[in-house]
């Protein structure tokens, strides 16, 4: 007797990502097909094609980016995390750290590299 087993598809999301490395230099990459459970991260190693560095600190269960497309955290200037509030219409920071954020349909994600000294101007300068 065959013993039969189900096949589970995993299931796939698609979020949009934004990229901006600076005031005019903005990349967007629309409806990224991702496994579902794949947190902030993981998509921004995706949509960079691996060109990011990044430092792991096991205490807080998230890498801590470095550089991404070729620019590095310098000075009081950082890659930072934000998602889109549809309902608010604007960005806001992600509560807890890439790693620990994980994406649903519809999403709109910003790793934007913003100058952290200037308080609220912080936030991506473009809208989705």
């Amino acid at each position: 007797m065959c013993i039969g087993h189900s096949s589970t598809t995993l299931s796939t999301i698609h979020p949009t990502v934004l990229v901006q490395l600076s005031e005019d230099d903005m990349r967007w990459f629309r409806d990224v097909e991702i496994p579902k459970g794949t947190n902030a991260y993981e998509i921004a190693e995706r949509v960079t094609e691996g060109d990011l560095e990044a430092t792991y600190y096991a205490a807080f269960f998230s890498h801590f980016v470095e550089a991404m497309l070729g620019v590095a955290n310098e000075g009081t200037n950082y890659w930072l995390t934000f998602l889109w509030n549809a309902n608010q219409e604007q960005w806001e920071p992600l509560p807890v750290g890439a790693d620990l954020f994980f994406l649903e349909e519809g999403h709109v994600l910003a790793w934007a590299y913003r100058d952290t000294s200037v308080g609220s101007n912080q936030l991506p300068s473009v809208t989705p």
